[in-house]
């Protein structure tokens, strides 16, 4: 698959994203530089967030589990957060103040 995606020259500008850990340990493993999120609808434990770190995992997560705090904690770690799927024009200006780095929406207003 990665071949694939290198010879069409969109590696270097690709993210994968994926709900399985496992998968994105072994992308890590292919392709150490890679941008990879690790996609999940909860929060995380202490153990995921140091193994997130570990592994240069940003973090993809419902942004219903997001709040200034553990932003602040992602960020303090030197992880990435997106957050999915926020359609809700408010809560999607409150997530950029707090500092989300990306946000996934169905809309464009």
């Amino acid at each position: 698959m990665t071949e694939e995606i290198d010879s069409l020259g969109y590696l270097e500008s690709m993210t994968f994203i994926s709900f399985s850990w496992e998968n994105c340990v072994n992308l890590r493993e292919l392709l150490p530089e890679a941008k990879i999120q690790w996609l999940t609808g909860e929060w995380i434990s202490d153990d995921r967030l140091s193994e997130l770190k570990r592994f240069g995992f940003a973090l993809d997560i419902h942004y219903g589990n997001l709040d200034e705090a553990r932003i602040k904690l992602l960020h303090d770690n030197g992880i990435e957060v997106n957050c999915w799927t926020c359609d809700d024009p408010e809560a999607g200006e409150r997530l950029a103040a707090w500092g989300v780095d990306y946000i996934t929406s169905n809309i464009l207003e």
